[in-house]
């Protein structure tokens, strides 16, 4: 998933990160869209054993997190 030559965008999640995980898959879909080459999301580690994800959705569901379903998370591999 990350490359050498990617420009990588990651943050990691809390409550309030709705609007900026949004805002952040936006503007990584304007410049892909412009040719760049951009890769991001919110992190999350869920437990130990099952290591990193990432939500690259363009709306971020507070609500699935809370309820545990990480359907919308992708696994991290670096």
């Amino acid at each position: 998933m990350l490359d050498d030559e990617m420009i990588d965008f990651l943050e990691k999640y809390s409550k309030q990160e709705k609007a900026k995980a949004e805002k952040l898959q936006k503007y990584i879909k304007k410049q892909n869209d412009n040719g760049q080459k951009l890769f991001g999301g919110i992190v999350i580690e869920i437990e130990k054993s099952d290591g990193w994800r990432i939500n690259q959705k363009p709306v971020y569901d507070w609500n699935k997190c809370e309820q545990k379903d990480w359907s919308d998370w992708k696994k991290l591999e670096f």
